[in-house]
């Protein structure tokens, strides 16, 4: 088979809103969503900044005692795919045809430190059995699947911050090769001190804002959140007169091979990963207008990022418009791709690129129109969004306007 596959809904929370909305306004006029952290005390770390969400309550999306009790992970899924269901409007279905794909780095480990606290404080009796079932990275879909009641492919990717395109991608070949007829795909993560002690350790950490691209750039803030996307085929879609956002053309997966934390030095993985996306959604380079890059403001990752672009784009990649939103909203792991996917959505859709904010001072290693600061009005009617993790995993999507 091969079915088009066509976006009909969206879900997001970050540290810049709760719903899709308030993220996309906020980040068009290019607000900066960090701050100094509240969760957990940060004095002993060499930084103080995260992206934090505020003012979430599951009880605002779904009134229901049982979800209040499951790890903030899966909340953020739950209240992400909420969201994307109404918006789609998609209410009845047949549920062994409609199944999750969640990316996430490290699932709802949080949990797993407030037992360890529990085990060391009042010792292995007093853990509650609940909690010992929160933390592994699969009850996300899982969770997401028993609220909705989707009994078709249920899967979790942890493919560190590439995890979400991933979600994406294998989503689109579910529907496309005709296993599924819905999916809901994308990533959640959240913020805890495992993964804010990992990256100080690394010295991968800005000490206050993110600038990717620029010649003053520190290095990444990590940061916490969801996006979700309801998948389709088009004739399913068709069939229930739903409203199209967009279509999701393919997407490219590659491995660098080279190092845990680092990119390939000279961008091979990089440089594949973009070729295999725009090869398998029989897309034309020339038809790429923006790219959401990885860009998390490391010195390497955003070199290397550039120089592939030049490669693969060749005399194109000085018309592209190129941001990196992760400077609003800073790296939210496996959700990274997940947001920056509804993100590109509503580029297509509203003809705005967002901003790079932070932008100070041009670094001639980095020489691509990189949208500094203020987001400007263009035609947009293809988009790239690229996700470089660690360990090399590389994941790139594509998607273009809806059209008949």
């Amino acid at each position: 088979m091969n079915n088009r596959v066509v976006i009909t809904g969206m879900g997001a929370i970050s540290p810049l809103g709760l719903d899709v909305e308030e993220n996309w306004n906020n980040l068009t006029n290019g607000v900066n969503g960090i701050k100094p952290i509240e969760r957990f005390a940060g004095e002993e770390y060499r930084t103080h900044n995260a992206g934090e969400v505020n003012d979430f309550d599951i009880k605002n999306f779904i009134d229901d005692k049982k979800l209040e009790h499951l790890g903030l992970c899966s909340r953020f899924g739950i209240a992400a795919a909420k969201m994307a269901l109404d918006d789609s409007g998609l209410k009845e279905f047949d549920s062994s045809r409609a199944g999750v794909n969640i990316g996430t780095t490290m699932g709802d480990v949080q949990e797993l430190e407030v037992i360890d606290e529990i085990y060391f404080k009042n010792g292995f009796d007093k853990i509650p059995p609940k909690k010992m079932f929160q933390y592994p990275a699969l009850e996300i879909a899982k969770n997401i699947a028993c609220v909705f009641g989707l009994n078709g492919p249920n899967l979790t990717f942890t493919t560190a911050c590439a995890s979400g395109n991933y979600a994406f991608g294998y989503a689109y070949d579910l529907i496309k090769n005709g296993h599924a007829d819905v999916m809901i795909a994308g990533g959640a993560d959240v913020l805890s001190r495992v993964a804010y002690a990992g990256f100080n350790r690394l010295f991968a950490v800005a000490p206050e804002i993110c600038q990717p691209f620029c010649l003053d750039r520190k290095g990444m803030i990590v940061s916490e959140g969801t996006a979700l996307l309801v998948m389709e085929s088009y004739e399913h879609a068709k069939k229930r007169n739903a409203k199209i956002l967009a279509e999701f053309c393919g997407y490219g997966l590659s491995c660098d091979a080279f190092d845990m934390t680092i990119p390939h030095e000279n961008g091979k993985g990089a440089i594949e990963v973009m070729k295999n996306s725009l090869k398998n959604s029989k897309i034309q380079p020339t038809d790429i207008r923006y790219i959401n890059a990885h860009g998390t403001g490391t010195k390497e990752n955003d070199r290397v990022e550039s120089l592939a672009i030049k490669e693969v784009f060749g005399d194109h990649a000085k018309k592209l418009n190129i941001s990196s939103t992760k400077s609003m909203t800073g790296h939210l792991m496996g959700a990274s791709s997940a947001l920056e996917g509804m993100i590109c959505v509503k580029v297509l859709n509203e003809n705005t690129i967002p901003p790079t904010i932070n932008y100070t001072t041009p670094d001639p290693d980095c020489d691509l129109d990189i949208t500094p600061n203020t987001s400007l009005q263009a035609e947009v009617n293809a988009v790239m969004s690229n996700a470089f993790a660690f360990g090399g995993n590389n994941a790139c999507i594509i998607m273009k306007k809806w059209k008949e």
